[in-house]
């Protein structure tokens, strides 16, 4: 009997080949019969339907609220429009029957001047006389006193003070720091008939905030001066008439907002 050989053993089998026209099998698609995910509940789809139309009622009230607020500016701002075109017109009218009552009396057409706040200025003990930009003045550097209201039948000199504590009398540029504070002064010449000084004095003599003083460099055919801050007018004659047209002067433009400082003294 032939014997085994050592250390052979036994042939491995190659793994069995599927037969021919065999496919390997593949996972099925998922059925439509398989299972879907829930169907949202009817009660969470009203929830939503309620959230929804309330943003859109907030919306629709936020752009009415805002178009009401433009429409509310829209009209202010058209009122006011109209307001200052109407103002300004009236203004403008008022003015142009202003000048033609004063030319009915005599009268010159108001006259007015840009200010400044160099006008304001206090002027130093001894300084020199300012130039002013008219003659009589009526705003520029001045005196700290002021004139008090009143009549006056001696021409206040044109001079600065000497000292800060000046006592002595009224001067020009004392009356132009009343001007500064709402005051009309009233200038007239000194040789006018006794009569027309006295019809001065018995209109204006008691006026608040007005001064009436004789000014001797009156232009020649001028009898009377009409001054507030920045604003000037002069008549021919001193009789009713330019009285009157002094008055409507007085009404007008006492304490005018013109007047840096229309309410002080």
């Amino acid at each position: 009997m032939a014997k085994k050989k050592k250390g052979k053993g036994k042939r491995k089998r190659p793994p069995a080949r599927p037969p021919s026209g065999h496919r390997p099998a593949v996972a099925a698609p998922p059925s439509d019969d398989a299972p879907s995910p829930p169907a949202e509940s009817s009660a969470s789809a009203e929830r939503r339907n309620r959230r929804q139309a309330q943003q859109e009622r907030r919306r629709k009230a936020e752009r009415r609220r805002r178009m009401k607020l433009y429409g509310i500016a829209s009209l202010v701002v058209l009122v006011l429009v109209g307001l200052f075109a109407w103002r300004s017109i009236n203004s403008r009218r008022a003015m142009q029957e202003f000048n033609r009552l004063a030319a009915a009396a005599g009268c010159t057409d108001l006259r007015e001047f840009r200010t400044t706040q160099d006008d304001r200025k206090h002027l130093s003990a001894g300084a020199a006389y300012p130039e002013y930009e008219t003659s009589p003045p009526t705003h520029g550097p001045h005196w700290a006193a002021w004139t008090p209201a009143g009549f006056y039948t001696e021409p206040f000199p044109k001079t600065v003070p000497p000292q800060a504590n000046y006592s002595g009398p009224q001067t020009v540029v004392q009356a132009v720091h009343s001007l500064e504070h709402g005051y009309i002064v009233i200038w007239y010449r000194p040789d006018l008939p006794e009569d027309r000084a006295e019809a001065l004095d018995d209109r204006f003599g008691d006026e608040d905030k007005v001064v009436v003083a004789p000014y001797p460099e009156l232009e020649r055919g001028v009898q009377l001066a009409l001054t507030a801050w920045g604003r000037l007018q002069t008549c021919r004659v001193v009789d009713e008439d330019s009285l009157d047209a002094a008055e409507r002067f007085v009404e007008r433009f006492r304490e005018s907002p013109k007047a840096p400082e229309r309410f002080a003294g």
